[in-house]
């Protein structure tokens, strides 16, 4: 059986309250590279120990960024393939 992954209200805004209070992130206005998610993952885990995190919140925001590292990954294969493909059509 599988759950509903969808957002329970006020969740989104717990989340956005924890990555701008606590991990000193703004959802709102910036655009992740992978330097940017270890920096987060690095504060989120130091949150967490010291308690600063619930645990359900340290889970959601980790899945969030390996999610994203993953698309970002899915992306630049992309890219290299498509390079790839039209070097071997001019050779």
């Amino acid at each position: 059986m599988r759950k509903n992954n969808k957002a329970k209200p006020g969740q989104l805004l717990e989340i956005n309250k924890v990555t701008n209070n606590m991990l000193g992130v703004s959802l709102r206005k910036t655009i992740f590279k992978p330097k940017d998610i270890r920096r987060i993952l690095s504060k989120l885990i130091t949150a967490f120990i010291r308690r600063e995190v619930k645990s359900e919140e340290a889970k959601t925001l980790s899945y969030l960024c390996q999610s994203y590292l993953h698309a970002l990954e899915q992306v630049e294969i992309e890219e290299r393939l498509r390079t790839l493909e039209q070097k071997a059509k001019i050779n």
